[in-house]
């Protein structure tokens, strides 16, 4: 019989706030054990990471055999050939991955589950000796969050007196910068606005780089309103009138 068990840890914090989260790598420990009295021959082990990480390529290690996948330019996943285990012998794998930055809305957590083959005994998974179920997958919680920042510039768009300067009868324009400087995407985001009492809304003049006005463009409109919808992690959207 044989076994494999799999933890994390987080091996690089780019952030430096101590958990987990976007961008950061994880370091994941596969041991894999021959629980029996006898050899089991070409010993075999694969893993693919999570589809929210990235292999950091290079990072693969083994205390016997060879790496097979997994530290040569464009590789994704994990291959390591151990060939023979003897009975109540154990080897030691490692590998590391990048936690995507940003992350889609959503995601909090990584998972992740290694296979084991060998030439006498059926395929097993790894599995999480940190929880007490078996052969579950290794299951790294992620801390993630937007964050929604606006900005709002004005100009002035028709200088109706040409005096060069704002006035009575005059058009501004304004326009707002949305961004979202977190890691992971912003959802159902929507932008309001009511002109102040002593200007009146161009009707028609509203535009958006994303989403869809809902308010501002039709006659009778006298406020601003748009549907953005998603703004991902690192992402902005323009709205003007």
């Amino acid at each position: 019989a044989y076994s494999a068990s799999k933890r994390d840890s987080l091996a690089v914090d780019a952030d430096s706030n101590g958990i987990p989260s976007p961008g950061d790598t994880l370091e994941y420990t596969i041991v894999v054990s021959n629980t029996g009295n006898q050899e089991v021959t070409n010993v075999a082990f694969a893993d693919t990471p999570d589809a929210n990480t990235a292999l950091v390529v290079g990072s693969v290690t083994t205390t016997a055999g060879s790496v097979s996948s997994g530290n040569s330019g464009g590789d994704t996943s994990v291959g390591v050939a151990i060939g023979s285990l003897n009975g109540g012998t154990s080897a030691t794998i490692t590998f590391r991955v990048t936690i995507n930055n940003p992350l889609p809305a959503g995601v909090t957590q990584i998972a992740n589950q290694g296979t084991l083959s060998s030439a006498q005994l059926p395929t097993v998974v790894t599995d999480d000796p940190d929880t007490p179920a078996s052969e579950d997958p290794t299951v790294t919680p992620i801390t993630a969050d937007p964050v929604l920042i606006a900005a709002k510039r004005d100009s002035l768009a028709v200088d109706a007196d040409g005096n060069g300067t704002p006035s009575p009868g005059d058009t501004l324009l304004y326009q707002i910068t949305i961004q979202n400087t977190g890691n992971q995407a912003a959802t159902g985001v929507v932008f309001n606005d009511t002109p102040g009492a002593n200007s009146a809304l161009v009707v028609g003049s509203v535009t958006t780089s994303a989403g869809t006005v809902t308010s501002g463009n039709s006659a009778g409109h006298t406020s601003v309103a748009v549907n953005i919808g998603t703004i991902p992690g690192g992402g902005s959207v323009t709205v003007t009138f």
